[in-house]
């Protein structure tokens, strides 16, 4: 689901204010279900690509990482968001 997301919306312009988007990710994120959980790693990953990961959506995508779904962890540990933003203990993204 989330590759389907981020595959479908990756293209096209930067927002010109991806706030409203971001604020979906974040409720999504902290429903704390399955579903809602990929939806946002989807969003939060077709996001970032599109405004070449500032900041905002590469934290969007960190704090996913700590989902309650393991699924969900799973699926925000293998988006690559940047050198600066490694999984804890490994280096690595």
């Amino acid at each position: 689901m989330a590759q389907d997301i981020k595959d479908t919306h990756r293209y096209g312009d930067p927002l010109a204010d991806p706030t409203a988007a971001l604020a979906a990710v974040g409720c999504l994120g902290a429903d704390g279900g399955l579903v809602e959980g990929l939806l946002a790693v989807g969003l939060a990953t077709s996001l970032g690509i599109r405004q070449n990961w500032p900041d905002t959506c590469r934290a969007a995508v960190v704090a996913l990482r700590r989902h309650l779904e393991q699924e969900v962890r799973e699926a925000a540990y293998a988006t690559v968001v940047g050198e600066n933003w490694a999984r804890p203990g490994t280096g690595s993204p």
